[in-house]
């Protein structure tokens, strides 16, 4: 015999623990990691309440005990009970991302979802074609959302074309080095002599491992000259965008993104660097920076370069910068 634990986060203590054991006592719970749900915790507790409340299996459990401040409702075990809970944590995750602005959403949608929850059976089936159908208007505003990115970035690529042919004619032809797909090590050994080339040995082997730890993507490197590393494991069309960029009397600067693409959307920011000329020294220099500064101003993201701002492009402290 198997018996279904079951117990649900209170307020305050924002977890789930769903477990099938041979026994029906605490010893059962003690033996078994607690999951944590975040954000989306609290919608799982509302879930839970709604169903205990409407479907007769769940309102007479087995067995109920305490364990870790948490009640646990033990039933005998069915594929149907089963099921029903696991897809109950599901239609939260879902129904957390359907709802994520309209907080009258989600008593809306529980309401239809669970009007049918007079058994196990029905519940399921109800459940099942709201989950059906949250997912197609999620998928629906991901392909919205992924064609909007393109737009954009395609509109910005445009507008950063002069300033490319002005002092980057050699990017879009850069020279492409293909490093092993085998593996790491291979990957790394690869990667490593074409960067020795250009960075000193602890720069070089920094960003062969950076490249080599699963990035599957195409690598932008300048030292005078641009050249380009394959570092694609699997086959992916990657392409780089230009997102922003400035021309001053002092350097001109272009922001660039590589993202993959898959079925004319974007799927994938790979990266986000900046890529520059500086007018006085006469040098090219390329600096990868975090994918969260992708939309800010391409001046906030200098200033990252130069350890004024956070990773989210917030200043560190007040300052005047002064340059020569």
């Amino acid at each position: 015999m198997q018996y279904l634990h079951v117990g649900i986060g209170f307020p305050g203590i924002r977890s789930y623990n769903i477990i099938v054991c041979n026994t029906f006592t605490s010893s059962c719970a003690k033996k078994h990691h607690i999951h944590g749900l975040n954000a989306t915790a609290s919608v799982v507790d509302k879930v839970f309440r709604r169903l205990f409340a409407l479907i007769p299996e769940l309102q007479e459990p087995f067995h109920v005990y305490k364990h870790s401040h948490r009640e646990y409702r033990v039933y005998r075990y069915s594929e149907d009970l089963a099921r029903l809970i696991n897809m109950a944590i599901a239609f939260a995750y879902t129904l957390h991302r359907y709802c994520k602005y309209d907080r009258r959403c989600y008593s809306r949608v529980m309401q239809s979802a669970f009007n049918a929850c007079s058994s196990v059976e029905l519940c399921l089936q109800g459940v099942n074609l709201w989950m059906q159908y949250m997912n197609r208007v999620l998928e629906g505003r991901r392909k919205a959302g992924k064609k909007a990115l393109l737009t954009r970035l395609e509109r910005s690529t445009w507008e950063c074309l002069h300033i490319i042919k002005k002092y980057f004619s050699d990017v879009e032809s850069a020279p492409t080095f293909k490093v092993s797909e085998i593996g790491f090590s291979e990957c790394f050994e690869d990667a490593i002599k074409i960067l020795r080339k250009l960075f000193p040995e602890d720069v070089a082997r920094r960003y062969a491992n950076s490249i080599c730890a699963g990035g599957n993507s195409i690598y932008l490197f300048a030292r005078g000259a641009i050249i380009a590393i394959d570092a694609r494991y699997a086959p992916t069309n990657v392409k780089i965008f230009y997102e922003s960029c400035t021309d001053t009397p002092g350097y001109a600067m272009v922001k660039l993104v590589g993202a993959s693409l898959v079925d004319g959307y974007i799927n994938r920011i790979d990266w986000v660097a900046l890529l520059g000329y500086d007018k006085q020294t006469n040098q090219v220099f390329l600096h990868y920076i975090p994918p969260t500064l992708i939309f800010k101003d391409i001046e906030r993201a200098r200033l990252w370069l130069l350890g004024l701002v956070d990773r989210w492009g917030n200043m560190l402290a007040s300052f005047e910068l002064i340059e020569a």
